[in-house]
């Protein structure tokens, strides 16, 4: 299975889920919390990087220090991503800075 991560900075949230049929797995994955998603798929680059959301970092394509121990983040899709303190120290423990 294939997932797919993006942060929007405007619209509604959404999730989006592709796939051949609905079938138990595809439910499953509905149903778990964030934090369980990293874990079963933070080894392919699924990173949790605030409450409600979470970064494919495989897609991240420059990292800037910002004031108060924040991260911008630019991702390949052009977004920018302000990651909070709490969530940039984890990021710098998970990339060894």
């Amino acid at each position: 299975m294939k997932i797919t991560v993006e942060h929007v900075c405007q619209g509604e949230n959404e999730v989006i889920l592709r796939c051949r049929e609905l079938d138990e797995e595809m439910l499953g994955v509905l149903s778990l919390p964030l934090a369980e998603l990293e874990d079963r798929w933070g080894d392919l680059g699924l990173f949790r990087c605030g409450k409600s959301w979470a970064v494919n970092l495989h897609e991240i394509r420059k990292l800037k220090s910002c004031p108060a121990g924040k991260i911008e983040a630019l991702l390949s899709t052009g977004e920018k991503l302000l990651i909070s303190r709490h969530y940039a120290l984890m990021l710098r423990e998970r990339l060894g800075m």
